[in-house]
């Protein structure tokens, strides 16, 4: 039947049958039967079976055929053999990160200790040689086990292998290796100078690190400036050209401060030409629809590097505190008070009194000052109904 708890019970019933002297003939019928479950084809998925069956075999006084005992007892070596195999590997594997633990631990020792000898002049005496010999072996072993955690790991690596004496020659591969990608990230870096140009300037101090040569340097600052100038350009047109754009005037002053952080001097023409464009923009006449505009422009001034006139700080001031207070819920007298304040202080500036959003936030106001009147009359306070009407008339 394949179901290998049937024949150990059956096995245990043979077993005891004949310990209890039962009807021989009725036993003899049982084993027959547990020898007729052993006859036939088994494969992979009955291996489980097999082996329970052959186990129960001797219990169940039947004969099992010569193929079967020769599968369970060469099954039974494989797995010791696996098991003895994975218990060494992981010994050997125990054995190998204890070595590592302690060739890490004289390495922190002896790689310094070299590097004062070296420091301090130290005549070669005897040991000194020794120690030069373990100082580079350690210092190699972490070029070794550095060449995948960086390129800037990697190059300390380096530099702390020559500090110690360890000869180009062994630092051939290694050195290569760091250039390589110095130079991959440093390409990447360019290509995305414009969204990332923090990015850059570290990259750059890595691939010179790495051993550059000066004209790839040369190509790689000649090639962000291709981006740079060009896109400055085109910002500085937009805002000179009077439209009073939000985007535009936050596109200039975040390009400002994307080409200084790439390198260009703040005296460079494109920067001057850049930041005169942006101050120029912020003299003169606002009206209601260029808040949005003012509020970029004061926005973006830091980065930019453009000092703004205080009326334009102010105006934006105004602008945004009208705006964020008409959003603000008036539930209470506190806020009402706030909201109130803003308005009032927006009505000074003509550019703001015209808004919509002053607008917006005056109605709300005087609702909500409604509101309170009338609340503080049902109430029949009288301090209630003075505080109310004091808010509702200004």
């Amino acid at each position: 039947s394949g179901d290998a708890a049937a024949m150990e019970a059956l096995a245990g019933a043979v077993q005891v049958g004949y310990a209890l002297k039962y009807d021989e003939e009725a036993l003899k019928a049982a084993t027959a039967t547990f020898s007729q479950e052993l006859a036939g084809d088994f494969g992979a998925s009955d291996f489980d079976f097999v082996e329970r069956a052959v186990a129960s075999a001797e219990a169940a006084r039947a004969k099992v055929p010569g193929r079967l005992v020769l599968w369970v007892g060469v099954a039974k070596k494989l797995r010791q053999v696996d098991s003895d195999y994975s218990s060494r590997l992981d010994n050997r594997r125990r054995l190998q990160e204890e070595q590592q633990a302690a060739m890490t631990k004289s390495c922190r020792e002896v790689i310094p200790a070299m590097t004062k000898a070296i420091e301090v002049g130290l005549p070669r005496i005897d040991v000194l040689a020794d120690v030069e010999a373990k100082a580079q072996e350690c210092a190699l072993h972490r070029v070794n086990v550095t060449a995948t955690e960086g390129t800037q790991q990697l190059l300390d690596a380096i530099s702390e292998a020559r500090s110690v004496g360890v000869s180009e020659d062994l630092l051939a591969s290694a050195t290569s290796a760091a250039l390589d990608a110095a130079s991959s990230a440093l390409t990447q870096a360019v290509a995305t100078c414009l969204a990332k140009p923090d990015k850059v300037s570290r990259a750059l101090d890595i691939a010179r690190e790495a051993g550059m040569a000066q004209e790839d340097l040369d190509a790689a600052q000649a090639s962000i400036a291709a981006q740079v100038v060009p896109a400055l350009t085109a910002a500085t047109a937009a805002v000179e050209s009077g439209s009073r754009s939000p985007e535009a005037i936050a596109t200039l002053g975040a390009l400002v401060k994307t080409a200084v952080t790439l390198g260009f001097a703040a005296t460079s023409q494109e920067v001057l030409a850049a930041r005169a464009a942006y101050a120029g923009q912020l003299q003169g006449t606002f009206t209601a629809d260029d808040l949005p505009f003012v509020e970029k422009a004061v926005e973006f001034a830091d980065s930019a590097g453009v000092r703004l006139p205080g009326e334009v700080t102010a105006l934006a001031i105004a602008s945004k505190q009208v705006r964020d207070a008409a959003a603000q819920p008036a539930d209470t007298a506190g806020a009402l008070e706030s909201l109130v304040r803003a308005v009032s202080e927006g009505e000074r500036l003509p550019a703001v009194a015209a808004s919509d959003d002053l607008a917006a936030a005056k109605a709300k106001a005087q609702a909500k000052a409604v509101e309170r009147v009338q609340a503080a009359i049902t109430s029949a306070n009288a301090q209630l109904v003075k505080t109310a009407l004091d808010v509702a008339v200004t």
